[in-house]
């Protein structure tokens, strides 16, 4: 919960940054406060891409003992040369996140079987939420012209 709201111009789905990168999105709003679904919740996922080869793919939180505050990267096209150290960062699909947000770093890549969904990888989070004090709410994105 933070101490901004619909008074504040806050409003449902607008995404929830900290000077790391991304924490999540509102998810329900009152005059003085909104609640923040964070990125690691198991039911958040958010369209991504691997910053240094441009890959494509889906971020969820995971729900799995030991990878408590992890996420997972899924829908890696098949042949990407994931490797750890990666950046993940938002791709800009979807009008909610801005492309270019900082998601998280790459910290184990699994390579599945052809029969299976191909490659997925484990990321850690750019925002510590541990420690998480202050954030900002993005409540409007100006789209540039290209000249």
């Amino acid at each position: 919960t933070i101490g901004a709201g619909r008074n504040h111009g806050v409003a449902v789905d607008q995404p929830v940054v900290c000077a790391a990168g991304l924490v999540g999105r509102v998810t329900s709003v009152a005059g003085t406060w909104a609640k923040v679904t964070a990125l690691i919740d198991s039911s958040f996922s958010v369209s991504v891409m691997v910053q240094r080869t441009r890959d494509n793919c889906m971020v969820r939180g995971v729900l799995t003992t030991g990878a408590a505050g992890m996420l997972e990267l899924y829908y890696l096209p098949s042949g990407s040369d994931l490797v750890p150290g990666d950046v993940i960062v938002t791709n800009g699909y979807g009008g909610i996140y801005p492309k270019g947000v900082t998601v998280g770093t790459v910290t184990e890549v699994t390579r599945q079987a052809a029969s299976d969904t191909g490659t997925n990888a484990m990321v850690k989070p750019a925002a510590d939420f541990l420690r998480l004090e202050e954030v900002m709410v993005i409540t409007s994105a100006t789209e540039q012209e290209e000249p």
